[in-house]
């Protein structure tokens, strides 16, 4: 019997004998009940034991990991604190003056570059704003900085201020969480180019110098070619003839490229004198078509203008249009190459809107190669097929074209691929 239940007995009976026996059973079921639930507190006991030992066990292991995870946490922080440390000498030492700004237009970082620039020795950072402003009056900076803060991309080219030269590029600091990407600042870099930009202006001029001084003796030797090729001084034979030609038409090209350096020189001065005036696009390109259909044949090229029964005008320099056609519509002939039994299509096109005309000049011609259109306005470039094709050319054409384009307020683009072709797009505003 259960030793609890024992005592219970003997203090109630005296003895265990004087327990009556009809209780008896009852006292079983007692007892069974005591015995259970000893052995279910001795299992309980056991369990919490397991578990507490599991608990302690547990816990150790929480508090290495805590400690890992901490150590990890205080490395990665120096880390970073170096980094960030190795960036901010890097930013404060950088050749380009930096300001930051935060979303809220507050100076939140100024490189040394930048207070020299600005001549800023202040500690105060919200005094930046006014010395930029004071240093650059007279060019746009706040209201630059102002369309930035609504994120613009802007850029001032070319600021000069007490003989120096710099660039000014405003632009947001983006951050993409998956979406639309989102602006945490605002950044303004300031470059000095004062001696790139002297240098470019020194070229200039001597180029501008030694064109003047070419053209003089050039255009003596075309008249005195001329009349040699006239006969003026005599008869020539085939031989004389041929040689006078040949001549001519080197001096011609010497002309051409002379002409073309000086409008460059111009273009890059901003100083290329435009007439403007309300001008007949449709009378320049009848003009053109005609004076190249002779060249146009020599090459087995078909020349075809689609004139639109009303043209309206375009607000631009009557020589400088035609320059600028002449010079895409010779291109296409040149490079318009089929088989020699083939005539080869040269087609202008010409569509309409209220305030643009649209000038379509296509050919399928020798085309561009995809890797190299996009330096095919670049100065001096030309794309490699048309160099081996006709190695004499200067590759300053399309240069020209485009910034007379663009100086009319149009825009020009092409659509091209080898062996299939080109096709040049021109937008100019008509005269309102």
């Amino acid at each position: 019997m259960h030793k609890a239940l024992e005592r219970q007995l003997i203090r109630c009976y005296g003895s265990l004998q004087n327990v009556p026996e009809e209780q008896r059973v009852f006292l079983e079921q007692v007892n069974k009940t005591y015995t259970e639930s000893d052995q279910e507190y001795s299992l309980m006991e056991r369990a919490l034991d397991i578990s507490s030992k599991e608990l302690t066990e547990a816990n150790v292991l929480l508090r290495e990991e805590k400690k890992e995870i901490e150590k990890k946490v205080k490395d990665r922080t120096k880390e970073l604190s170096q980094e960030k440390s190795k960036l901010n000498r890097i930013a404060q030492n950088m050749n380009t003056g930096a300001i930051l700004f935060n979303k809220n237009g507050q100076v939140t970082f100024i490189n040394n570059k930048a207070r020299e620039i600005i001549k800023f020795d202040d500690m105060d950072d919200s005094l930046v704003l006014e010395k930029l402003f004071n240093k650059f009056e007279g060019f746009p900076v706040e209201e630059y900085l102002e369309r930035c803060m609504a994120g613009e991309t802007l850029k001032i080219p070319e600021a000069e201020v007490s003989h120096l030269i710099f660039e000014l590029l405003f632009q947001s600091l983006l951050i993409s969480d998956g979406e639309d990407p989102t602006s945490f600042g605002h950044l303004i870099w300031i470059r000095d180019i004062t001696e790139e930009k002297l240098l470019d202006r020194s070229k200039s001029e001597l180029v501008a110098i030694a064109s003047h001084q070419l053209r003089t003796p050039l255009t003596v030797t075309k008249g005195n070619v001329e009349m040699l090729l006239d006969e003026s001084f005599g008869k020539l034979n085939d031989e004389q003839r041929e040689v006078l030609a040949q001549t001519a038409e080197s001096n011609e090209n010497l002309i051409s490229l002379v002409n073309q350096m000086l409008d460059i020189t111009k273009i890059e001065k901003g100083n290329l004198y435009l007439n403007l005036k309300a001008v007949s696009l449709d009378v320049i390109l009848e003009k053109i078509v005609d004076d190249l259909s002779v060249y146009a044949k020599t090459h087995n090229v078909l020349l075809k203008f689609d004139k639109p029964k009303v043209m309206p005008k375009v607000l631009a320099d009557n020589d400088r249009l035609y320059q600028v056609f002449q010079n895409l519509i010779e291109n296409a002939i040149q490079y318009c190459h089929n088989d020699k039994d083939g005539v080869c299509p040269v087609n202008i096109s010409v569509g309409l809107n209220p305030d643009k005309i649209n000038i379509k000049i296509s050919d399928l011609g020798i085309g561009i190669p995809k890797q190299e259109q996009e330096k095919i306005f670049g100065m001096f470039y030309r794309a490699s097929n048309a160099v081996n094709l006709i190695s004499s050319r200067t590759g300053l054409g399309l240069y020209i074209v485009k910034s007379i384009v663009e100086l009319f307020g149009g825009t020009i683009r092409f659509e091209s691929e080898e062996n299939n072709g080109t096709t040049f797009y021109i937008e100019l505003p008509v005269v309102k």
